[in-house]
C-alpha cells in the first residue's frame, strides 16, 4: 500500500456495530489490502512469458503463479479472494442488488449479524496470509 492508502491496512479491525455503512467500508478496505495490493509485476516472474498476456487481474494471476510452480492446495484460498472481491464489488463499490443478494447468502449476511460475518471473514485472511507465508518460506516458486 501507498501512504494514501495505508490507513485501509490500519483500520481493520472487527467493526464496533452492526451497520451497513461500517461493514462495508471494512470490506472495501480489506480487499484493497489484499487483492488490489496484489504486485502484478512480481507475480509476472513467476509464470512463463508467452502465458502472461492472457491473464487478466492479480486474482487469477496468483493462481497462474500456483498452478505453474505446482503449489497445493490454493484453490479455497483463491475462491476466498474472488469471493471477497465479488463482494466488494456488489455492496461497497457498487448499489446493490441481486448479485450483493446471491454472494451474501454465500457469507451468510442476514442469517449472522455483520460483526460476525465480519469476524469469519477476517479469519479467512489470516489463514490466507498464513499460507502465504508457507509458501514463500518453502522456496517452493521457481521465477520463469
Amino acid at each position: 500500500l501507498n501512504d494514501e492508502d495505508i490507513h485501509h491496512f490500519e483500520c481493520l479491525r472487527i467493526p464496533s456495530t452492526n451497520e451497513q455503512r461500517d461493514f462495508d467500508d471494512l470490506v472495501l478496505g480489506l480487499t484493497k489490502v489484499l487483492i488490489d495490493s496484489l504486485n502484478e509485476k512480481q507475480l509476472n516472474k513467476f509464470i512463463e512469458k508467452e502465458l502472461r498476456g492472457g491473464i487478466k487481474g492479480g486474482i487469477s494471476r496468483l493462481e497462474a503463479v500456483f498452478k505453474n510452480n505446482c503449489i497445493e492446495e490454493y484453490e479455497d484460498h483463491i475462491q476466498f479472494l474472488r469471493k471477497l472481491q465479488n463482494l466488494r464489488s456488489s455492496s461497497s463499490a457498487h448499489r446493490k442488488g441481486s448479485n450483493y443478494i446471491k454472494i451474501a447468502t454465500e457469507f451468510e449476511i442476514g442469517s449472522k449479524d455483520l460483526i460476525s460475518v465480519f469476524g469469519g471473514i477476517l479469519a479467512k485472511s489470516v489463514d490466507l496470509l498464513d499460507y502465504f507465508i508457507g509458501v514463500c518460506s518453502s522456496a517452493e516458486l521457481q521465477k520463469s
